[in-house]
């Protein structure tokens, strides 16, 4: 195991100092938490009607439709969780004659309930009114804007939110204690915000996340907000966020795992303090973490969205690019002539419905590509050339995926720190025996039931993670 750099002590120092701004940061958090119970507040109305139509026999499929952030996962879990403690959902039985199973759908587009889903009713949630989205915002923000010299200001700043929650709270949290100055300067800000691509994010909520981000303090902080919108849909695992963050060397001046936990620990409460990022609900992943407390995060969609936005641009370059069906695998062959995929730095790819991947990917500044495969036990071909012009890459997940055969061609990853296979089912792993900077080899949930003999030539390997296997 490595010592620590010669400037521990000034390392220390700062650990210090962030101690002592957890109490902050906790006042943030606690404060964030009773706004988001204020914002649920006002669904009532909506889940009244709601759970009035799901009384009715003949409703056996609803849709709840509206833009992004605006509350709809929120309340159907409402209206999920009341129905489920009152005993009245037994499964999703087939057919017509399960009149008692009821199924609520949402979607930013309410042509995608009544046409696609054939939903038999829809309810359109609104967003808050200027009011509300005032209310909020002050709840947030602290009374502090009541101030004359500051109210004018912060009212407009709330109105550039479009009455959406996820973006009231997320900016009032980042304008908190700020002067009026500097919340005229974010209002500017806001006011020359370019056109977005975002279906459902308008330019005004766009503009708000994205200050949002820009207040965070410290590169550490935005690196890791950007980093965990890389890493697909739904649940942030906090080993995976650890691992790739310590490959990346995003903490600076740490280069033991103990003091990582604690600096990853810090800045995930600032993030969500920030409401950048969220609590884990439910069950979700059934596996747990051995080093952490919590083992997931979540981030909403919209802020997932913009995050991905932001991280696209310069000098970023990161790209998260959807591949769907046989006809995508063209286009990404066709993407890999352009400057965007030869100079992107990391690379997040969802497949769903695809049975073969390009026969290589060119992309010599490559440090970090994360595969992943939506449907489950899903056979992706991997081609032997694949990584080939990859060399530099570093970070490798291929969770998820079944790997008959494994893919040779990562013996041309020579520079590679971090390989992620998690439920894989995994044939011949013998090549990893040429990854001779490997220092994280992650099999957690996979199928492999011996380690080959090339394992030992893994000299710098300083994680092995053989959970549940």
């Amino acid at each position: 195991m490595r010592r620590d750099h010669p400037k521990r002590d000034d390392f220390n120092e700062d650990e210090r100092k962030a101690s002592k701004s957890c109490f902050y940061l906790k006042s943030r958090y606690q404060l964030s938490k009773q706004a988001k119970k204020q914002a649920g507040r006002l669904l009532i109305k909506s889940k009244k009607l709601i759970t009035l139509a799901l009384r009715n026999e003949d409703m056996r499929m609803l849709g709840v439709w509206g833009m992004g952030g605006v509350g709809k996962t929120t309340l159907v879990k409402q209206v999920a969780n009341k129905r489920r403690k009152q005993a009245l959902s037994q499964g999703i039985p087939y057919g017509d004659d399960h009149k008692g199973c009821k199924v609520l759908l949402t979607s930013r587009e309410r042509q995608v309930l009544s046409k696609d889903m054939r939903t038999q009713k829809e309810f359109h949630l609104q967003h808050l009114s200027e009011d509300e989205a005032w209310n909020l915002f002050k709840k947030t923000a602290g009374d502090s804007v009541e101030k004359p010299e500051l109210r004018p200001i912060a009212v407009d700043v709330a109105k550039k939110c479009d009455g959406l929650p996820v973006a009231i709270v997320t900016i009032a949290n980042a304008l908190r204690g700020e002067s009026g100055a500097c919340m005229g300067e974010c209002l500017g800000r806001t006011e020359k915000a370019a056109p977005t691509s975002i279906r459902g994010v308008t330019e005004g909520v766009y503009s708000c996340l994205e200050l949002s981000y820009n207040h965070l303090k410290g590169d550490e902080v935005k690196s890791l907000f950007l980093l965990c919108a890389l890493l697909g849909d739904g649940d942030i695992s906090m080993d995976r966020l650890l691992q790739f963050a310590m490959c990346l060397n995003l903490f600076e001046g740490i280069y033991l795992w103990e003091k990582a936990i604690n600096r990853l620990i810090t800045l995930v409460e600032n993030l969500k303090a920030s409401s950048l990022l969220l609590d884990h609900e439910g069950d979700g992943d059934s596996s747990s973490s051995l080093l952490f407390d919590h083992a997931f995060v979540r981030m909403h969609d919209v802020v997932r969205d913009v995050a991905r936005s932001i991280a696209s641009k310069d000098p970023h370059r990161f790209v998260v690019r959807e591949a769907v069906g046989s006809q995508e695998a063209v286009e990404l062959r066709e993407w890999q002539r352009t400057d965007e995929c030869r100079n992107c730095t990391r690379i997040s790819l969802i497949c769903r419905n695809m049975d073969e991947l390009p026969q290589g990917l060119v992309c010599p500044k490559l440090e970090f590509f994360l595969l992943n495969s939506s449907n489950d036990d899903a056979y992706l071909k991997i081609p032997d050339a694949f990584f080939q012009d990859t060399k530099q890459l570093r970070i490798l997940d291929l969770s998820k995926v079944s790997l008959t055969p494994s893919p040779s061609s990562l013996g041309f990853l020579s520079n590679l720190q971090t390989l992620r296979l998690n439920q894989c089912q995994i044939q011949d792993i013998t090549v990893i025996g040429e990854l001779k900077k490997l220092q994280v080899l992650s099999l957690a949930e996979s199928n492999i039931e011996q380690l080959p003999n090339e394992v030992a030539q893994l000299s710098d390997l300083r994680m092995l993670d053989l959970q549940y296997c």
